[in-house]
């Protein structure tokens, strides 16, 4: 009779093992089609984030290049600019992130990148632009460039402009 009950003990434990496999097996299938559904999706939004980052590029870049040189007075044809829009210049055969440059360059930059993405979201109807001090690490002669580049930017769009310096 032990014997009996030892191998009915096995038998139950053994179709609790069957039952177990059987839902592992299932999880297992559940798991590879959300595997196969995410890495679908990865590869959709991957070719829709290349396809938006295509489609304003080199209108971005254009924008950018533009309102550079309104405020610069300087042609930057040795722009890059890649698909994460982060911008660099050549110089001197090499090219430099804007981190290399000083920090009022660098607000420039990021003003005309701004400037130029507005541009390029809004074709026919024009926002209004928020400019909150964005000249303050100008040097004097600089700010004067940037006097004239308001003047000419607010041909286009209504500015509202925010200072606490003359």
């Amino acid at each position: 009779i032990a014997k009996i009950n030892k191998i009915q003990d096995d038998i139950s434990a053994l179709d609790d093992l069957e039952n177990e496999k059987e839902l592992l097996e299932n999880n297992l299938d559940i798991l590879h089609k959300e595997l196969k559904a995410t890495k679908n999706a990865k590869k959709y939004l991957e070719m829709a984030n290349e396809s938006l980052a295509t489609k304003f590029l080199e209108p971005m870049k254009n924008g950018l290049n533009k309102y550079l040189k309104l405020i610069t007075s300087k042609d930057f044809e040795n722009l890059q600019l890649d698909t994460d829009f982060n911008i660099s210049f050549e110089e001197y055969g090499k090219y430099r992130a804007v981190d290399y440059y000083s920090k009022g360059y660098r607000n420039t930059i990021d003003l005309c990148m701004r400037l130029a993405l507005i541009d390029s979201l809004f074709d026919k109807e024009k926002p209004f632009i928020v400019l909150d001090d964005p000249f303050v690490n100008m040097d004097e002669t600089k700010v004067e460039n940037a006097k004239q580049f308001l003047q000419e930017l607010s041909k286009t769009y209504q500015l509202i402009y925010f200072s606490c310096h003359e």
